[in-house]
C-alpha cells in the first residue's frame, strides 16, 4: 500500500527526471563547454554524473511503482 496515488508517483518521477537533466547540463556539460582547467572539470563532472544517474534511477523506480 502506497501513500501516494499513481498519478502523484508519475508526477514525482517526472520531477526527478527533469532534475536529472538539469544537473546533467549544469554539472557535466557546462564545465566541458566552458573550457575550464582539466583538474577542476573532472571532479565536478564525476560528481554531476553520479547525481544525475541517482536522480534518473529514482525516477525509474517511481515510474515502476506507479504501474
Amino acid at each position: 500500500m502506497t501513500l501516494h496515488t499513481n498519478s502523484q508517483l508519475k508526477r514525482l518521477s517526472n520531477i526527478f527526471d527533469n532534475a536529472g537533466q538539469v544537473l546533467f547540463g549544469w554539472l557535466v556539460i557546462t564545465p566541458v563547454i566552458a573550457s575550464a582547467p582539466y583538474s577542476s572539470v573532472l571532479p565536478v563532472s564525476l560528481f554531476g554524473s553520479i547525481l544525475t544517474i541517482l536522480l534518473w534511477w529514482v525516477s525509474l523506480r517511481l515510474e515502476r511503482i506507479s504501474l
